[in-house]
């Protein structure tokens, strides 16, 4: 931006040269974040399929969990009236 103050007040026949430069390099970067999409999009897909692989695998081992509990309860229960 200094270097465009630089051309207004020193070389204004350039200003519009200079404008255009300016012009360019913003459509360059626009381009470049545009392709960049596909990629950001790619990992966040990635990273939420992740979390909900681990929920996923968290939920597996609660219920295996709660089963053998309720396993070991209804041996006992058995055992109980087995016993009277």
């Amino acid at each position: 931006m200094i270097l465009l103050a630089d051309v207004l007040v020193e070389r204004p026949s350039q200003y519009a040269r200079r404008v255009e430069d300016i012009s360019l390099i913003f459509k360059n970067l626009h381009h470049l974040l545009n392709s960049l999409r596909p990629h950001q999009a790619r990992a966040t897909l990635i990273h939420v399929l992740e979390l909900q692989i681990q929920r996923r695998k968290q939920a597996v081992d609660y219920i295996k969990r709660r089963r053998e509990e309720l396993q070991k309860l209804l041996m006992e229960s058995v055992g109980t009236l087995a016993g009277q």
